[in-house]
């Protein structure tokens, strides 16, 4: 009976030492950078999507000089070709957002939005853990449209990831100066930066301005 409980104890130090391996090489369960976002009284994702006050700061917010504002407290963020990358910020800051994207020639687009994301790392020792909300910025060198914005969410484990308060602007600079117009991008057709004599693609070749700044 001794012996018994001796390999019961060595197997049940084996089983913890492979548990702990196994969340070593999966980096699960490890802390993730908090969010400045709000939080909802209780941590369900429904009151993330419903609580008032994770949905006003997207009705209050203002438009950036210079700047036009193309949708407005979606629960979805934009997705597609394009994306130049994000930044996490302090706050529901649209001119900061803004100033990220105005530092990149080929940025026309922003997407600001609070996302649900975990406090740690979702894995099958932890597969629903607390959550945080960050406030992103998505940069994107095309126009960011309302029928672009696709991504609702998705899961980690048991963890619901939710989008809300998504608001998005595109950068007027970039309107025709002899037709005062800002062009809109058909099927296929990707934005380019367009300063006062030339057009530059994301690559960095250059060619001759073209009213309408489009690559087909």
């Amino acid at each position: 009976m001794r012996f018994a409980r001796v390999f019961l104890f060595i197997g049940a130090i084996g089983r913890l030492g492979s548990c702990a391996s196994w969340a070593k090489n999966n980096d699960s369960c490890t802390p993730l950078p908090p969010g400045k976002g709000p939080k909802p009284e209780l941590d369900i994702s429904s009151y993330f999507l419903y609580d008032e006050k994770m949905t006003s700061p997207s009705k209050n917010a203002p438009t950036p000089a210079q700047w036009t504002r193309s949708f407005q407290g979606l629960n979805a963020s934009s997705t597609g070709d394009n994306y130049l990358g994000y930044e996490i910020l302090d706050s529901y800051d649209t001119f900061a957002c803004a100033d990220h994207c105005t530092e990149k020639n080929e940025c026309q687009s922003i997407n600001i939005f609070f996302e649900r994301a975990p406090s740690i790392k979702p894995g099958r020792l932890c597969p629903n853990p607390p959550s945080t909300t960050l406030i992103k910025c998505t940069m994107w060198s095309t126009f960011v449209t309302e029928a672009k914005a696709k991504n609702h969410g998705s899961w980690d484990y048991n963890f619901e990831r939710l989008i809300i308060d998504s608001n998005a602007y595109f950068n007027t600079r970039a309107i025709d100066p002899t037709t005062g117009l800002y062009p809109s991008p058909g099927p296929g057709q990707t934005f380019e930066y367009c300063g006062a004599e030339r057009c530059y693609n994301r690559s960095g070749s250059r060619k001759k301005y073209q009213p309408s700044c489009f690559v087909l």
